[in-house]
């Protein structure tokens, strides 16, 4: 569809402000505010001469303390001799998505998946994290270049800068999936 392909290309990610999610959290499933927001990410399409309009953000925050998928699926990269070491580690290591939102009229079209690349080049963290609810059901996360950590629920996603040219190869019980690189199925909820 010609319509689609000029809209996604005229959409625009930048670093964004808690506001931007704001804006659009009440098309997101949770209804909870995120803990501890690290960064931002907000996606405008930019409509010609007109003022430019919303069409999704990302919020990573600062991770939880302990996580059994990720303990999982990282192994040993997380330990430390302390717990106060410990969480030095991980928030210097890490970084969760907490939130994936798209507007209504933007779903369908890939910015859920590119809202979750540019939030990978822009984490400045070994790893990206994600335990998302409805994971299993849209699988934006796995083509954005998480990888699925297989008999998590709900499910556990992650990301290691650098490891398999950037994809998120971690552990041997990861798993792939998703369709390709289409927007098909994505919600932006995640």
């Amino acid at each position: 569809m010609t319509v689609v392909a000029t809209v996604f290309q005229d959409i625009h990610i930048v670093r964004g402000a808690l506001a931007d999610y704001q804006e659009l959290a009440r098309f997101h499933y949770c209804r909870r505010p995120p803990v501890a927001p690290a960064l931002v990410g907000a996606a405008w399409h930019m409509v010609g001469r007109a003022s430019p309009r919303r069409a999704g953000a990302i919020v990573l925050t600062m991770p939880c303390l302990n996580n059994a998928a990720r303990a999982a699926a990282t192994g040993d990269a997380f330990v430390a001799p302390n717990p106060r070491e410990r969480a030095r580690l991980l928030n210097r290591e890490l970084r969760t998505i907490a939130r994936v939102v798209v507007h209504p009229r933007y779903r369908g079209i890939g910015v859920g998946t590119q809202l979750v690349r540019w939030a990978l080049e822009h984490a400045g963290t070994r790893y990206v994290e994600a335990i998302a609810e409805l994971g299993f059901v849209h699988p934006f996360l796995v083509r954005a270049g998480l990888r699925q950590f297989a008999g998590c629920e709900p499910p556990y996603f992650i990301w290691e800068s650098g490891r398999d040219g950037g994809r998120g190869e971690v552990g041997e019980r990861g798993t792939t999936g998703g369709r390709g690189d289409s927007g098909d199925g994505e919600d932006g909820a995640g």
